[in-house]
Formats: structure tokens, C-alpha cells, sequence
């Protein structure tokens, strides 16, 4: 998951392009806070991404280039790009917290596995998979085993 924009693609809402927009003002668009600025020489004024906003609102708080957000799955990096700014998936969280890199995979001892991949898309995804483990073998919902107990 990427998440970057070129200068001039910033559009929508009024004042986001450098032709409409107030110097000073900021706003957020697609998880990226955006500034106008005033130029110099030739450039009156423009707009530039400046940092990465986790709630992906105006009023939300900014998390600066070379900075990251741990969410309860996931964590997130804001860098500098070629772009401009990006907001990424850096790794995934167990339901413990613990990091788990991507491409990795983590199994409880109740048999619960936790994986982190990217699908083909380019999406960093993380998935929960397991239920009861016996005799080395993962149950899932629905399916039966027999254990042995012995009755005293």
C-alpha cells in the first residue's frame, strides 16, 4: 500500500491547487497533509506534501517524513518519495502487538497463525488462521477430533 502524490496532481475540495489556495493553509488528502506555500522568483505559490496524517483528517495529528504510526495490525512509515511524501505499511502486529515482518508468519500455542504477505496487488495484507491444535495438527471451526482422556 502506497500512498504518494506528484505537486500538481493535488485537486478536489476548494483551495488545494496553488492557483485557489491561501498560503499557510494545510489540508489532507488520501492519508498526506498538504501546505501552500509561498514561492520564490517565477512561483507566486504552490503546494507541497508535508508530512503524513493517520486519521486521514484535516484536523487530525501529522507525522513528519522519517517517522511511523503503529495502528493495532499494522505499522506505518512516512517517508520522502520521488513523489513527494508517502505513507506505507512497514510491518504487521499480532493481536499482542509484537511485530511481524512482511512475508513472515507466527503461530501461537493454541494454534493460531498469524501471516503478513503482500497480495498481487501490491497490498500489504494480515491474515488469522487456525483454532484448536492436537497431536500437531490445527482444527478449525467445525471440525472434530477425539482426544484420549483417561477416567479415574
Amino acid at each position: 500500500l502506497l500512498l504518494s502524490f506528484l505537486f500538481s496532481v493535488v485537486s478536489g475540495k476548494g483551495g488545494t491547487t496553488a492557483e485557489d489556495c491561501t498560503i499557510g493553509e494545510q489540508w489532507t488528502k488520501n492519508f498526506i497533509r498538504f501546505e501552500c506555500f509561498k514561492g520564490t522568483g517565477k512561483v507566486v505559490k504552490g503546494v507541497r506534501p508535508i508530512g503524513c496524517v493517520p486519521t486521514n483528517t484535516d484536523g487530525g495529528a501529522m507525522i513528519a517524513p522519517g517517522a511511523t504510526f503503529d495502528e493495532k495490525y499494522f505499522t506505518y512509515s512516512c517517508s520522502k518519495s520521488r513523489e513527494g511524501v508517502a505513507y506505507e505499511i512497514k510491518n504487521c502486529r499480532d493481536e499482542a502487538g509484537v511485530m511481524l515482518p512482511v512475508g513472515e508468519k507466527r503461530k501461537r500455542s493454541d494454534g493460531v497463525t498469524f501471516n503478513c504477505y503482500t497480495e498481487n496487488t501490491g497490498a500489504v495484507k494480515l491474515s488469522q488462521a487456525g483454532g484448536c491444535e492436537y497431536k500437531g495438527k490445527v482444527y478449525t471451526m467445525g471440525q472434530v477430533y477425539i482426544q484420549d482422556v483417561e477416567l479415574k
